[in-house]
């Protein structure tokens, strides 16, 4: 069960590293055909858009994710669950689509195309049945066909997208292509389930579960994207601008430590339905080793090296980011531990404190969004934003101390703070070489992943360790 979960992490690794290196290819490209103002109207319109998306997908997929997982070994039920399920979705679709067209064609009067051309991505959520393979632990679908979909939406970005006009294909790339990677698993369905009557199904008894997920998305949501939205309605949509690039880097890098909390959900909910509580300590222990040998380099280095990077990733018109990427980087760390958290609490079925937690964040973002939009504008959103993290994050570490030895947190922290504070000295002492902010950037990020490492290799890291013997590297 331990190598599953091992190749599970890997074929995930795999894809997100993917994801991470191609927004650093197309990012510095559409940055600069773009502009400012572009980058602005999409990211504005991509959060209204996503409200009607969280309402399509109904807080499913977790849920989905989550009941598979207890139901992986009884082919018959797992595909009771699906069918349940999926007709759900379909069913909160619908109702969407027509809310969806009121809203377009007879409320908003400003970007109107970009809605029409967005409306793929509503249809995205409601037939992506990722869940499914999450859910029996099969992450090899889902890897294969996003990562021919994104490299496929990364030739198209730059065959098409060459001028600031060209804002609508750049849309209709980045949506119409999470729509067809979604369709493409569809064909893998009749090696998983098998056929169920209709008599049997139940729809009504995932109700209550799905609906307490729902409202711990829906609060998510609220404190995550509506700072775009309330942004372009405050200040204007060239502060979205900076702040969807600046968020931009932090959810590139994230997606790397996400990438285990993901893995994490359905094998602690199969050790959870076992009453195994030194299998889920176990793999809490690896998570939290994970997050930070991740999250604190990533930390200091994004802050430390954000004067040069912000420059030579989006260009010289995006240089209000640099404050804001520097104020963000903490997120690494508070942001990776509140996913983590949030998957454990969803895992041994405490969703109703995960809610509990990212309610009192959404109402904190909010609050203070009202206030400091007006008067910082961007920097606003960023404090803000930092601080209703910070306050889901504490709150769910209080609720999982009744049921994961959290104080482990503590030691593994300081453990990884050594050799960060390591790191850190050596960017210091290389930043001191006057050159070109490229090479300069270049010679940071080299800097800073030599000098981490070797510290790893001289403490004997354990988890480094067991990464370099997977991939036979050192000897057992």
């Amino acid at each position: 069960m331990k190598s599953k979960f091992v190749s599970n992490y890997l074929y995930n690794l795999v894809y997100q590293v993917l994801v991470l290196i191609v927004p650093l290819i197309t990012t510095p490209y559409v940055s600069r055909v773009l502009g400012p103002q572009a980058i602005g109207e999409y990211g504005f319109t991509s959060g209204i858009v996503s409200y009607f998306g969280i309402v399509a997908a109904s807080g499913t997929s977790g849920y989905a994710q989550r009941e598979i997982a207890f139901k992986q070994k009884d082919k018959y039920e797992y595909s009771k669950i699906f069918y349940e399920i999926l007709c759900f979705r379909l069913i909160s679709t619908i109702l969407v689509t027509f809310a969806y067209i009121i809203f377009v064609f007879f409320i908003t009067k400003h970007y109107r195309d970009l809605y029409i051309i967005q409306f793929l991505s509503v249809l995205s959520w409601a037939l992506d049945i990722s869940w499914l393979f999450q859910g029996m632990e099969d992450f090899r679908v889902v890897t294969i066909r996003n990562s021919i979909v994104k490299i496929l939406s990364t030739i198209l970005i730059f065959s098409l997208v060459k001028s600031k006009g060209d804002l609508g294909i750049y849309t209709v790339i980045l949506s119409g292509s999470i729509l067809v990677g979604n369709l493409t698993a569809w064909p893998q369905l009749r090696k998983y389930l098998e056929r169920v009557k209709v008599s049997e199904l139940n729809i009504k008894r995932h109700i209550s579960g799905i609906m307490m997920l729902f409202a711990a998305v829906v609060a998510v949501q609220l404190y995550t994207v509506l700072d775009q939205t309330m942004l372009g309605v405050l200040s204007n949509t060239v502060e979205v601008g900076y702040y969807v690039q600046a968020q931009k880097i932090i959810k590139l890098a994230l997606t790397i430590i996400s990438s285990m909390a993901l893995i994490l959900l359905p094998r602690i909910a199969v050790l959870n339905s076992e009453h195994d509580v030194d299998g889920m300590n176990h793999y809490f222990h690896i998570s939290i080793d994970y997050l930070f040998i991740l999250a604190l380099p990533m930390m200091v280095g994004c802050s430390f090296c954000a004067n040069n990077l912000v420059p030579v990733f989006f260009g010289k018109d995006f240089m209000p980011v640099i404050p804001l990427l520097q104020l963000l980087s903490v997120l690494f760390v508070v942001l990776g531990a509140g996913q983590l958290n949030g998957s454990l609490l969803t895992a041994i079925n405490m969703q109703k404190w995960d809610t509990l937690a990212v309610s009192t964040g959404a109402v904190v973002n909010f609050t203070l969004n009202s206030f400091l939009i007006r008067k910082y504008a961007s920097l606003g959103a960023v404090i803000a934003s930092i601080l209703a993290e910070s306050t889901v994050t504490t709150i769910e570490i209080v609720i999982l101390s009744k049921s994961f030895d959290v104080r482990y947190a503590v030691k593994s922290f300081l453990h990884y703070l050594k050799p960060t504070v390591i790191m850190l000295v050596a960017l210091f002492a290389v930043s001191k070489i006057s050159t070109s902010n490229f090479i300069s950037l270049i010679l940071e990020l080299t800097t800073a992943v030599i000098t981490y490492l070797i510290c790893l290799i001289i403490m004997k890291d354990k988890l480094l360790f067991d990464v370099l013997k997977k991939f036979h590297i050192v000897k057992e």
